[in-house]
This record gives C-alpha cells, sequence and structure tokens, in this order.
C-alpha cells in the first residue's frame, strides 16, 4: 500500500487509499463505507506502452467486482504522469476506484 517495498522490480503495481466516507441511512445507521482508491502501475522509460497493458487487467480485475467484504468497485478517472528523477524517467498510469465495503 501507498509504495512499493524498497529493491521492487518494475513495472510495479501500486494501491493507495485516497479517503472513505460513511455511507447511512434516513435513520442514521451506517449502510456500508464508500472509499476511494488510486492503483497505479509505475515503470521506468520514457513510454506508456508497457504499463498499459497491466492498467487494462487491473481494471479488468477491480471494475464491477465484489469480495468478501466489498459490495461493487467502481472504476473512475484515468490518469497518466511522468517524473525525471536522479536522471531517470519514470512513468505512472492508473485509475481511480470507488469501492464500497461493509
Amino acid at each position: 500500500v501507498d509504495v512499493a517495498p524498497e529493491g521492487t522490480e518494475y513495472p510495479f503495481v501500486v494501491f493507495q487509499f485516497v479517503h472513505s466516507a460513511p455511507v447511512d441511512n434516513n435513520s442514521v445507521e451506517r449502510i456500508m463505507n464508500d472509499e476511494l482508491w488510486l492503483v497505479r502501475s509505475v515503470g521506468m522509460g520514457n513510454s506508456y506502452t508497457g504499463l498499459e497493458p497491466i492498467a487494462n487487467l487491473i481494471e479488468n480485475i477491480l471494475h464491477k467486482a465484489t469480495g468478501d467484504g466489498v459490495i461493487g468497485a467502481v472504476q473512475e478517472e484515468e490518469f497518466r504522469y511522468s517524473e525525471f528523477e536522479n536522471g531517470v524517467h519514470y512513468k505512472h498510469i492508473g485509475h481511480y476506484y470507488r469501492i464500497f465495503t461493509q
């Protein structure tokens, strides 16, 4: 979660918790939690090409997914960004996912 362990090989995937809000009914009883997660693949180099299949695989797994404690998941915004640090180019590609949990 948040960052990859030191020494992780590229490309890798990072899950980052953004925020959570309770969803209550009219009696103010908790129905579920509305969570927002950022899921991104990270690679080295000047191209997103190698990261796109990873982002697509994550989308196929998470979008509309359900499971133990998970009511549903919905892909929201896509993002891409680059950074240059210590002479190395890094690319990030991923999506925000809204995940409803109990």
